[in-house]
């Protein structure tokens, strides 16, 4: 007669909590992983910007404004609705402004402007912001800038320990941030000393 042996109370046990480690592990591995390919779209939209700045710039001489300045080299379509137009695959912006738009996916807004550093030192900034119900409080942004005179871009996606929106980056060297703020103190005490 052979003798049938079943698992004991503390090897189940034991499987039990080796399966509870690999989950506790596994998830947030998921989640960071999730919040990286979200943020791959976020990222080719800012390139993609990014480079249109760029030949923006060079054809014109001028960093854009708005997205007509943009539209030249990139595409895009009027959102008729937020919630419909976000489930196509065409990036859409919305009338509320000529600076901001829409991912395709509906994770992200996209915003771009100019920052005026100083009188001759300009630079193009965009950032991606995350939206949505549960991905603005999770996700994390991807800023992006552009500065013509050093020729310097720079993108940078942010981790899942700094979730949320993100400020513009300015893309200056420490030197133009040195001569930028010297030159808006110039120019102030300029303004003060015509006033008097």
């Amino acid at each position: 007669k052979i003798e049938e042996e079943g698992f004991s109370f503390i090897e189940i046990i034991l499987v039990l909590m080796v399966f509870s480690i690999i989950t506790t592990i596994s998830f947030p591995l998921l989640n960071f992983s999730k919040n990286k390919v979200k943020q791959k779209e976020a990222t080719l939209i800012i390139n993609a910007l990014i480079k249109a700045a760029k030949a923006n710039y060079a054809i014109n001489a001028y960093l854009p404004e708005d997205l007509k300045d943009i539209s030249k080299f990139v595409s895009f379509s009027q959102c008729e609705s937020i919630e419909g137009d976000l489930n196509e695959d065409s990036i859409c912006y919305s009338t509320n402004g000529d600076n901001n738009f829409y991912s395709s996916s509906g994770k992200f807004k996209i915003e771009f402007k100019n920052s005026n550093a100083s009188k001759f030192n300009k630079t193009f900034q965009v950032r991606a912001i995350p939206i949505g119900e549960n991905f603005k409080t999770k996700g994390s942004s991807v800023v992006g800038c552009f500065n013509p005179l050093s020729g310097i871009s720079f993108i940078k996606e942010y981790s899942v320990f700094n979730p949320g929106v993100q400020t513009f980056n300015s893309c200056l060297t420490a030197e133009e941030k040195r001569l930028a703020e010297e030159a808006r103190l110039a120019e102030e005490s300029r303004l003060v000393e015509d006033n008097r």
